[in-house]
């Protein structure tokens, strides 16, 4: 991957860990004065950024393995040593800390299903998740090469299954919340969507996202904002606590995903630019930032009561944590190495 896309990469990395921090910086108010509303508003609008890291996935994968041999051991080999070893790690101190911090108690049986299914904390799941689609992900390719041709088609299908999918959940009250986002097929059309997008970056075309005019994706992206965040505080759509995979969710995420691709795409921004510099280095080291942020934050919540205060000395702090810790010898054991475009 070239330096021009590696750019863009970590600067959409960036944005999506400034979204994962922003969404625990504030939790659903308890009330929908102005105040709750605002912090109803900023969960909402950050709900982008999962969506947009498994995106993220699906682009630079795709990039990397279009047209080589896929070894599948090696593969999984260099994608588990990147994020599983990290991820074993933070689960033992998440334990420690519910035990210590909390004074939570576990069987050697709920700690070995913690540590298998990723809910040793709750943001952990995630890891669950990319770990399905990159034991899937050859299976992806090979649908990727087969709908080269039809790349509309690919992603129609990917998109009703998601919608499929997330309908029903939203009209069953049988499905626990953390069952559907540990599962891959809730997710897959971002996936896919930046599959597309990294195959056509391979053969050096202009992928569909260039190829789709502002004047055109920005009326939809208006109105999936719209669509967002108009229910918010009345009578049918008041309800607290959002799900990632809900239907308005699904278009707001995709869209930005999107339009943000676009914007880093197709911009002359260098990254060294002022304004784009921060964003980037919290790209740059995103995979410690998200491991590490919440036993940051939890103990600064109890002092810190202003919710944006928090979510800046948050992530300010996880980030420096992840920079001093990536230089230690033995320090991407914890964090993830850094530099590293194949993931």
């Amino acid at each position: 991957m070239g330096r021009k896309h590696l750019e863009e990469i970590t600067l959409l990395r960036g944005l999506a860990i400034i979204g994962v921090v922003a969404i625990h910086s504030h939790p659903p108010p308890l009330s929908l004065g102005f105040l709750g509303l605002n912090k109803l508003y900023i969960e909402e609008l950050s709900k982008f950024s999962v969506p947009l890291f498994i995106f993220i996935s699906g682009l630079v994968l795709t990039f990397r393995y279009t047209g080589e041999t896929i070894v599948y051991t090696d593969f999984l080999k260099r994608r588990f040593e990147k994020i599983l070893i990290p991820y074993l790690a933070w689960s033992g101190i998440y334990l420690l800390y519910r035990y210590l911090y909390k004074s939570e108690t576990f069987s050697l049986f709920a700690i070995a299903k913690k540590f298998l299914i990723g809910s040793a904390y709750f943001h952990l799941y995630y890891v669950f998740l990319i770990l399905q689609f990159y034991l899937l992900f050859p299976l992806f390719l090979r649908l990727i090469q087969r709908f080269k041709n039809r790349k509309t088609a690919l992603l129609s299908i990917a998109a009703a299954l998601n919608l499929i999918f997330i309908a029903f959940y939203e009209s069953t009250l049988l499905i626990p919340e953390r069952l559907p986002r540990r599962i891959f097929i809730f997710w897959i059309f971002y996936f896919i969507m930046g599959a597309l997008i990294g195959r056509d970056l391979k053969d050096n075309k202009r992928s569909a996202a260039d190829k789709i005019p502002y004047k055109l994706l920005i009326p939809f992206f208006a109105a999936s904002l719209i669509y967002l965040l108009a229910p918010v505080g009345l009578p049918l759509g008041n309800k607290m606590d959002i799900f990632w995979l809900m239907k308005k969710t699904f278009f707001y995420a995709a869209l930005f995903s999107l339009l943000s691709y676009k914007l880093a795409s197709e911009s002359n921004f260098p990254t060294h630019n002022i304004a784009l510099k921060p964003i980037t280095s919290l790209g740059k080291y995103s995979l410690g930032i998200y491991l590490a942020h919440l036993i940051i934050l939890e103990p600064l919540s109890t002092i810190i009561l202003n919710r944006n205060l928090l979510f800046i000395l948050t992530l300010s702090i996880a980030w420096f944590f992840t920079k001093t810790v990536s230089n230690l010898p033995y320090g991407h054991l914890l964090v993830g190495k850094i530099n590293n475009s194949d993931t």
